[in-house]
């Protein structure tokens, strides 16, 4: 991600996917991302930020037919991030990932997660992060409506190339 000013980030991102959207569904996948951020206050020790993240997801061939799932959509979430320490920050966030898919399953797919996170700063430019929700996921597909528990986490490296 790059700040676009002080309050404002705008990046791109490749994340390979495990599972269908959370679930246990087991499909590899491939997400294509431009995430938003905007930072609502600006604390010297706890942080408010928006985030939406859109792109555009494919999915690995599943089930009889072996049609390979395209969709599009992202995160919408809100962040509540805490300074703990200098090189320390944990956080409280809520998201609605949606999916917009146009085959295989074609329909919609959504649910709100709640979780949390933590960032370690390593080095003045390299941050390790690691990230987990839960909740319920809904689909609306194939007409036939379904729910299942979703789970996502995220462990990752970031470097700051400011």
């Amino acid at each position: 991600q790059h700040g676009i000013d002080d309050l404002t980030d705008f990046g791109a991102r490749v994340s390979l996917l495990y599972s269908f959207e959370g679930t246990t569904d087991t499909t590899t996948g491939l997400q294509l991302q431009a995430p938003y951020r905007r930072m609502l206050t600006n604390g010297e020790s706890t942080n408010v930020a928006f985030h939406v993240d859109p792109g555009l997801s494919i999915y690995s061939s599943s089930g009889s037919n072996g049609t390979t799932l395209v969709g599009v959509g992202g995160t919408i979430g809100i962040l509540v991030g805490w300074q703990v320490s200098p090189r320390t920050t944990l956080d409280l966030g809520a998201d609605v990932p949606i999916l917009f898919a146009f085959t295989n399953r074609t329909g919609v797919m959504f649910g709100p997660m709640l979780g949390g996170g933590a960032e370690y700063e390593i080095n003045g430019n390299l941050h390790m992060t690691i990230r987990v929700r839960v909740g319920p996921e809904f689909a609306l597909a194939n007409n036939q409506t379904t729910s299942q528990f979703a789970f996502t986490s995220l462990i990752g490296l970031a470097y700051n190339a400011r």
